[in-house]
């Protein structure tokens, strides 16, 4: 009688197949992730870009008024005070292109020192024309209204927006 030995391991077909499904794994995982990575850097934008709406608003309404009043915190100390610019630095501001913008991005690059989520050592805000992976925000000599464009890593717009006071 012959006795047969059993040969624990396994072929080279159940390692091929479970190679096969592992790829198949991998290819569809890995974009989804690269996805929604790309998802969460925009995301992250859009709600800086959200939550300066409102306090831009505020900039263009003081710069909109005449006078000493100072309603804004321009410094970027995170207190309204002496320090700050008045309505009438502001209206100056205002009536030169970009300026008022520059103003307020110097002031939140201060308190928050934001950065491009695509480019980590570029500023996530810039005052003048739209570039790549940065939130531009501009305004004409005058005009009562700043325009805030939010671009991706490649250039791609996915975010405009136009602020106006009330």
């Amino acid at each position: 009688m012959v006795i047969l030995e059993k040969n624990n391991g396994f072929t080279l077909i159940e390692l091929m197949i479970t190679v096969v499904v592992i790829s198949i794994l991998a290819a569809i995982a890995i974009p989804g992730y690269l996805g929604l990575q790309e998802r969460g850097k925009k995301g992250s934008v859009v709600r800086a870009v959200s939550a300066s709406e409102s306090e831009l608003a505020a900039w263009i309404q003081s710069a909109r008024k005449t006078g000493p009043l100072i309603e804004v915190d321009s410094t970027g100390d995170g207190m309204v005070d002496s320090s700050d610019a008045t309505n009438d630095t502001l209206a100056t501001a205002l009536a030169n292109a970009n300026q008022l913008c520059a103003l307020y991005i110097g002031a939140r690059n201060a308190l928050l020192n934001e950065t491009s989520p695509w480019f980590p050592t570029t500023p996530l805000w810039l005052a003048g024309p739209a570039a790549a992976g940065r939130v531009s925000c501009t305004h004409g000599a005058g005009e009562p209204f700043i325009n805030l464009v939010a671009q991706d890593k490649i250039g791609i717009v996915f975010y405009s927006k136009l602020i106006t006071s009330d």
